[in-house]
């Protein structure tokens, strides 16, 4: 297993070539607001962020996304049905093993499962936030510092 500590400090180096994602790999994965702006502005935001890292791993559609957020504001937990979360995880294309969230950016450390996916599951999951976000607080354009950033965690 790697340590999180490695992560963080091989994010000194950062990468000035198109990291090749490979199956069984870990990466540490990271983007900030545009400008250096806030990407979370309250409590929700971060609940929603949260809800998209844990969930999307798998790759699937999900509904009623608001529902589940309003249901960890009140009991500090998601309401997902066993069989769901079983499914999904036999499902994932990543595996996120270490993840930190700041005012203005976010930091994965991803395992890839399957070819391609690391970048479906990091497209899905910045689309659906940003527009989230943007709907949210009547924006429009980019909300992240051009394409997520990646780093292969070595060992």
């Amino acid at each position: 297993m790697f340590n999180i500590f490695l992560a963080c400090a091989i994010m000194n180096r950062m990468p000035t070539k198109k990291v090749i994602f490979a199956p069984d790999e870990y990466y540490h994965v990271f983007n900030r607001g545009t400008l250096k702006s806030e990407i979370f502005l309250d409590d929700r935001d971060r609940i929603r962020f949260l809800f998209l890292i844990l969930h999307l791993q798998a790759g699937i559609t999900l509904q009623n996304i608001f529902r589940q957020i309003s249901y960890f504001v009140q009991h500090r937990m998601f309401n997902i049905d066993e069989e769901d979360i079983k499914k999904s995880l036999g499902k994932r294309q990543v595996e996120l093993a270490a993840f930190s969230l700041m005012s203005n950016h976010f930091h994965l450390v991803v395992k890839e499962l399957v070819d391609g996916g690391v970048s479906k599951y990091l497209q899905k999951m910045l689309n659906a936030y940003t527009k989230y976000f943007n709907t949210k607080y009547k924006k429009s354009g980019h909300l992240f510092q051009g394409p997520f950033r990646a780093v292969h965690i070595g060992e």
